[in-house]
């Protein structure tokens, strides 16, 4: 573990670990920590969702992935992450997959994320990652992250692997 500056080697320091899910989390600088959250907390109020396989891509909206986090604040700040990687078909045509982040029902967090295949077939892609704090949530009900794909051509892109967090970060 790096020290802080101006810390004392001999000095004592306390840094919590942060348990998610089953994975510990090892704060090494908790200065670092502290100034990217800029004065908040971290809220540990976490909902996680992954899976490997997904349903073919339309040229409309189709969900890839949903996560509901319940707020404890209203106030509060929803930290949302998402990654996903895709998989083309066995064709050599380039294909195109544009992601998109919502909160339930038609709120866009973010921008549209856009990924572009190789022209070979079979072929892994991505990933289209987003992130996003959701700061008009404005509840304490359950609120639902849902990403979407969509594909310049239908029934040709899968969503193969993909990731989703929420967080609540109170400040």
């Amino acid at each position: 573990m790096r020290l802080p500056k101006g810390a004392q080697a001999d000095a004592p320091i306390t840094v919590p670990d942060v348990t998610v899910g089953s994975a510990t989390v090892e704060v090494v600088n908790a200065n670092s920590l502290k100034a990217f959250l800029s004065g908040g907390l971290v809220n540990m109020n976490v909902v996680y969702a992954t899976n490997s396989s997904g349903n073919l891509l339309g040229t409309s909206e189709t969900t890839i992935q949903s996560v509901t986090i319940t707020p404890q604040l209203s106030t509060s700040k929803i930290l949302v992450l998402a990654r996903v990687y895709f998989l083309k078909d066995g064709g050599t045509t380039r294909r195109s997959v544009e992601s998109r982040l919502y909160r339930a029902p038609n709120t866009l967090l973010g921008q549209y994320v856009y990924c572009l295949s190789h022209n070979v077939a079979g072929s892994f892609f991505g990933p289209g990652v987003h992130m996003a704090i959701d700061a008009a949530h404005n509840t304490t009900s359950p609120v639902t992250y849902t990403l979407y794909g969509l594909c310049d051509a239908a029934n040709l892109v899968y969503p193969m692997k993909w990731e989703m967090v929420a967080l609540e970060l109170v400040s």
